[in-house]
C-alpha cells in the first residue's frame, strides 16, 4: 500500500514536470504582405519577434493541377497551415463559413 502510494506521488510530480517543459508554437501570419517586401525592409517588430523563435516563409497553395491544388484565399491557406492537410482533406474551399445541413 505504501508503495502504491509513493509511485503514484513519483508518477504524478513526473507528469507535472512534463507538462511544464512542453513546447508550444505560435504562429504569427502577416497576411497579404509579400515576404520579399518583408525581408528588405526588415521591420524591427517582426525581427525581433522572429529573434525569440525563428521567421520562414510558408506556402500553403499546394501544387497547381494536382490533388493538393488550393486556391490562394485566407482561410484555406491558415486551415492547411493549422491541419497539416490540404483543402481536398479539410473541405475549407472558401472565407465564408456556413453550416451544413
Amino acid at each position: 500500500m505504501k508503495r502504491t502510494f509513493l509511485l503514484s506521488i513519483l508518477l504524478f510530480f513526473s507528469l507535472l514536470a512534463v507538462d511544464g517543459k512542453t513546447r508550444k508554437a505560435v504562429f504569427i501570419i502577416i497576411d497579404g504582405v509579400p515576404a520579399d517586401q518583408i525581408e528588405r525592409l526588415q521591420p524591427p517588430a517582426i525581427y525581433d519577434i522572429a529573434s525569440q523563435g525563428a521567421y520562414s516563409r510558408a506556402y500553403t497553395g499546394g501544387e497547381t493541377g494536382g490533388y493538393s491544388q488550393t486556391a490562394t484565399i485566407s482561410a484555406i491557406g491558415y486551415t492547411n497551415l493549422l491541419t497539416s492537410t490540404w483543402v481536398n482533406k479539410h473541405n475549407v474551399t472558401g472565407n465564408i463559413i456556413t453550416p451544413k445541413t
